[in-house]
């Protein structure tokens, strides 16, 4: 939980303790007159993560070990001309539209703790905040992705890093491809694929209390080979938050994408989802990726 930091756009897409706690409070009436009822309100609501309950009697399989991929390393997406948006999701998703991408390279990874710790420790970037689901100064995690930052941070790592932050079109075709899936697997809905909370993933629909290390998941690769796309930790984008029709509004709101480690509602674990952050916000399950233009 990033300390001291409310965010007051959360909304119903997003698992972050400050979404939880206000949907706690409105079920928790409910819960005390009739029997599990709270228990239903955390197992259901969507995007919520509730802590582990004692370990069952039939063991889970071991955490995947993640693939061994360089720090920074970056995978060409052509670019072109694709359809973005969807018809059938939310209304911040829609109209379709179709724009034209230049060629770009995407980082294959989202920006670990040990990569930005070197940003730090340069004195380019600012520390994260700490808390319980930060992954900031906890032991065993410089593989797992930063989190607890803010887009200035977001943006100042991939400046170090001699990159940038991708626009919020290219990091949906870099998601979907050419043909426009609607996840970056090319087959069946989220379960395995993916470090989420949500029904078949490797901890159990509830149990994830935490982010992954990164490239656990070979099998949600993008189209291009881009890995944890959905799931792990949202992703903060260059782009403010506009409607599609108005591209250039004035909004401070910076575009985050991506499904994180604490969604359980599939309905909201789609390439195509759009979710919004004040840029100085902190959350739990929002971290980067960095793009750059080719040399």
């Amino acid at each position: 939980m990033a300390t001291g930091r409310a965010d007051p756009t959360a909304d119903h897409r997003d698992g972050s303790r400050a979404g939880q706690r206000r949907r706690v409070a409105a079920f928790g009436a409910f819960g005390v007159l009739v029997s599990g009822g709270v228990m239903w309100s955390l197992r259901e609501s969507p995007g919520i993560e509730r802590r582990p309950a004692p370990a069952p009697s039939t063991p889970r399989p071991p955490a995947p070990k993640p693939l061994d991929v360089p720090e920074g390393a970056a995978v060409r997406v052509p670019g072109g001309a694709f359809k973005m948006g969807s018809d059938d999701g939310e209304a911040d998703e829609k109209p379709v539209t179709e724009v034209t991408v230049a060629p770009f390279d995407l980082d294959i990874t989202e920006v670990t703790v040990g990569a930005y710790a070197k940003c730090v420790n340069a004195d380019k970037c600012t520390a994260p905040d700490t808390g319980m689901y930060c992954n900031w100064k906890k032991p065993g995690r410089d593989a797992h992705p930063i989190n607890c930052i803010d887009w200035e941070q977001a943006t100042a790592y991939c400046a170090f890093a001699g990159k940038r932050l991708p626009a919020e079109d290219e990091w949906e075709l870099a998601a979907r491809g050419a043909d426009g899936l609607e996840h970056p697997w090319k087959d069946g809905p989220p379960a395995a694929q993916l470090c989420w909370n949500g029904e078949g993933n490797d901890q159990g629909r509830g149990y994830r209390s935490g982010t992954c290390p990164v490239a656990s998941y070979p099998s949600g690769a993008s189209p291009f080979g881009v890995l944890d796309m959905l799931g792990n930790v949202r992703e903060w984008t260059a782009s403010a938050y506009c409607p599609y029709t108005s591209r250039g509004c004035s909004n401070d709101a910076r575009v985050i994408r991506g499904a994180a480690w604490n969604n359980g509602d599939p309905a909201y674990v789609r390439a195509q989802d759009r979710g919004k952050k004040p840029p100085k916000s902190r959350p739990d399950n929002v971290g980067a990726r960095c793009a750059k233009n080719p040399s």
